[in-house]
């Protein structure tokens, strides 16, 4: 009885540490708040700049210009579920539909210095360098 107790309190104790270990993986708030710059040219040679800030409340603004011209600025809510940041649009310079409001980007990977999303609707990476 004592060799099955020990047994399932070991099993316990790996799950309770597998699990710890798989959950710190995800990010967290604080590694992600800050002001991040993308860019990016697309094929007809047309240069596409984002600066966004994820602010601590939970609350994001950004802007994007093409060629140096203003094109979209933005604003709204973000949360991370898990791996994952799902950006609520509140507000927004250009006509967005229902559909788009809401966004998800998976976190590919976030350091001191560089964030890297995968957008869920087109699958392609961006990424971000921290400016601030």
């Amino acid at each position: 009885m004592m060799i099955f107790a020990r047994t399932i309190l070991s099993l316990c104790l790996f799950g309770l540490a597998s699990f710890s270990a798989w959950a710190s993986d995800a990010p967290q708030v604080a590694e992600l708040t800050g002001k991040w710059t993308g860019s990016e040219n697309f094929p007809n040679g047309a240069r596409l700049e984002t600066v966004v800030s994820l602010n601590p409340d939970m609350t994001f603004v950004g802007s994007a210009t093409v060629n140096k011209k203003p094109f979209w600025d933005y604003s709204g809510t973000w949360k991370l579920d898990g791996n994952k940041i799902v950006w609520t649009y509140i507000n927004s310079s250009r006509p967005l539909p229902e559909a788009a409001k809401i966004d998800v980007d998976g976190v590919v990977s976030v350091g001191k210095s560089e964030l890297v999303l995968k957008s869920q609707s087109s699958g392609k990476e961006h990424t971000f360098e921290r400016s601030e």
